[in-house]
């Protein structure tokens, strides 16, 4: 038997591991664009994919103070106490430098 592409599914199906038996719809906080890749791939720090089978993945834009604090994020968050984030070069939060507070 010979491995198949997940070609006919479209953009949002993929496999997120190896061995897989079937195609599926990527899982929140992973996309597949399907022009590229058939693997469902990780939002990457700042992004995130809110639902099952996304074609790509959203930049928050909710201004300075939100953003993701890990790669696969389902949603923007509030940045908690301690963390930052600087809407205007990243929406990651990262923890404030020594001598600072957020």
């Amino acid at each position: 038997s010979q491995c198949k592409e997940c070609r006919q599914q479209g953009a949002g199906f993929g496999t997120s591991r190896r061995r897989a038996a079937s195609c599926e719809l990527c899982p929140s906080g992973e996309y597949s664009n399907a022009s590229t890749s058939f693997e469902c791939s990780a939002c990457p720090l700042g992004q995130y994919a809110d639902a099952e089978g996304s074609s790509q993945c959203k930049v928050c834009r909710q201004g300075a103070g939100f953003g993701t604090r890990r790669r696969r994020a389902a949603s923007c968050e509030l940045c908690p106490s301690g963390e930052y984030s600087n809407a205007s070069t990243s929406f990651e939060c990262s923890a404030c430098p020594l001598g600072q507070y957020a």
